[in-house]
């Protein structure tokens, strides 16, 4: 099973951050410590995170921080310095957008930072705001615990493409995987597009069926105003999986269509170069 997603910073040769997100991976962590044949610390970074996301990121960072933060690399991250205090900064993101990610350390400093964002980006309409749900699903992008659990395995959500066998070393759950590589999915986790007027979002499991017998469960839908449809995530069995198939959704406002659908449902835009982007934003 998948126990989390998070993002591993290595901050120097033998130290490492995992940003974890919505799951807690300490307890976890030591229990592997216990065991393991190296000596390791476990323990909390002791930072707070906050994202810079959406296509004027890089603007907004570039008057904070400076240009050099535009040469940061997607997956990359650096440290600078806020007002005496050493930031570390990452090209990373929940939202599909480009966007940063900064952990502060000193916690003193957060409503300073949080200002200085604000006043830094004040020629960018900044505002703040919480995930979009609707834009994370329109980039295929899944959310732990909600649409991947510990009951599925990466093949079936489709991170197969980030499971290394070959030519590494030995990791927990490396037979389990070797098993499971190759074999046919018995399930798939999809993308659909759901019929009828707007749906709040949701992120409880409906059940998904087909000529009234189950075929999966929706995981997560939200509105896609730049579609104007209802989008969602969901996993279904394997023979249900093709674009195309008309699957029944039983949501809160009653029964409506499913339709597999490719993902992403738009291109995702993290990859993109900051300076390219900032030019555009500039015209």
């Amino acid at each position: 099973g998948i126990l989390c997603d998070p993002i591993i910073l290595r901050q120097a040769e033998d130290r490492f951050w995992l940003s974890t997100s919505d799951c807690d991976l300490e307890l976890w962590a030591r229990g592997v410590a216990v065991h393991s044949p190296m000596r390791v610390e476990v323990r909390d970074a002791g930072v707070s995170v906050i994202q810079v996301q959406g296509p004027k990121s890089p603007r907004l960072m570039s008057n904070l921080f400076g240009d050099r933060i535009l040469d940061l690399k997607y997956y990359w991250h650096a440290s600078t310095d806020f007002q005496g205090h050493t930031l570390t900064i990452s090209r990373t993101g929940w939202s599909g957008e480009f966007g940063y990610e900064i952990f502060l350390g000193n916690h003193g400093q957060g409503d300073a930072l949080f200002d200085a964002l604000m006043e830094a980006g004040s020629d960018c309409n900044v505002a703040p705001g919480a995930v979009s749900q609707a834009r994370r699903i329109e980039s295929g992008i899944m959310s732990w615990g909600v649409d991947v659990t510990p009951n599925e395995n990466p093949y079936e959500v489709g991170l197969g493409r980030l499971v290394e066998l070959d030519g590494t070393p030995e990791f927990i759950g490396r037979a389990a995987l070797s098993k499971l590589k190759g074999r046919p999915l018995k399930r798939r986790l999809v993308g659909m597009r759901i019929g009828g007027p707007e749906l709040d979002p949701n992120e409880d499991a409906w059940p998904l069926t087909r000529d009234g017998e189950l075929a999966g469960q929706l995981t997560s839908l939200a509105y896609s105003s730049r579609l104007k449809t209802n989008i969602a995530l969901g996993l279904v069995a394997a023979e249900h999986a093709a674009i195309g198939t008309d699957l029944e959704a039983g949501t809160w406002d009653g029964p409506r269509t499913a339709r597999v659908s490719e993902l992403p449902f738009l291109p995702k835009r993290q990859q993109g170069d900051a300076r390219e982007l900032l030019d555009s934003t500039r015209a």
